[in-house]
């Protein structure tokens, strides 16, 4: 079936970048028939079974919809994080997170999430900051190339907040994050502002499960959905 999202938005545009949805198991047989189709095929998230299609025909887009063993198609949607770069000044004073979320409380009781690695995906992470040392680090990121470092500021921000070390800063201000969890972050927004594609997150997601996180951090949407649905690719791996 066609994703309702994609469907609304089939006619708008000559052509655009799906995702297309299959059953895991099926996979040889879909990818034959879509290298059958001579279509410009990208990446190709194994586990989760989605390939990416580059920019291709609404007629195009029904035929794959067509194919045996193909459970949807979506739109390869741009996605992009809930605000502009910011500045180190604004990210690393995490010791109001805890207060908020009365994390000492929770680590007064045993509660610390030492035992819990936690994946983020997001713009990166700036793995030179006192906070975020020792973060593993990985990035999904296509083109124009695989980008590592967070030129946008977002995701260390999310990285420290979640899990960031303890550190006296400049200020003097002693701040640590909310848990004490491993951090695994996965870059899938860049280009500058934080913009990424659907096949993006979704590759990242992937690429957190295969590294053993058993939590993952996304604070990001589109124009479309902004979570919590039941037809997105993100929503429906989640």
């Amino acid at each position: 079936m066609l994703n309702p999202y994609l469907e609304k938005r089939l006619f708008s545009v000559p052509v655009q970048p799906v995702l297309v949805e299959f059953d895991a198991n099926e996979l040889a047989a879909v990818m034959g028939q879509l290298t059958g189709l001579n279509l410009p095929i990208g990446e190709t998230i194994r586990p989760f079974g989605f390939a990416a299609i580059a920019p291709v025909s609404p007629a195009i887009i029904r035929k794959i919809n067509s194919l045996p063993g193909v459970r949807m198609v979506h739109s390869n949607m741009q996605k992009h994080v809930f605000q502009l770069p910011i500045g180190d000044a604004e990210w690393f004073p995490t010791s109001e997170s805890r207060k908020m979320l009365e994390v000492e409380d929770a680590i007064q009781q045993g509660f610390t999430g030492e035992a819990v690695k936690l994946g983020i995906v997001d713009t990166g992470v700036d793995v030179t900051h006192p906070q975020l040392l020792g973060t593993e680090w990985y990035s999904t990121i296509s083109w124009p190339a695989r980008e590592v470092l967070d030129e946008n500021g977002h995701g260390s921000h999310v990285c420290s907040t979640a899990a960031g070390k303890l550190y006296n800063t400049p200020l003097g201000v002693i701040v640590e994050g909310v848990s004490r969890s491993p951090l695994i972050s996965v870059k899938c927004l860049g280009r500058g502002i934080g913009i990424g594609f659907t096949s993006e997150v979704i590759n990242a997601m992937s690429v957190c499960f295969e590294k053993g996180a058993q939590v993952i951090s996304m604070s990001l949407g589109s124009e479309e959905c902004q979570g919590g649905c039941e037809v997105c690719p993100e929503c429906r791996m989640v």
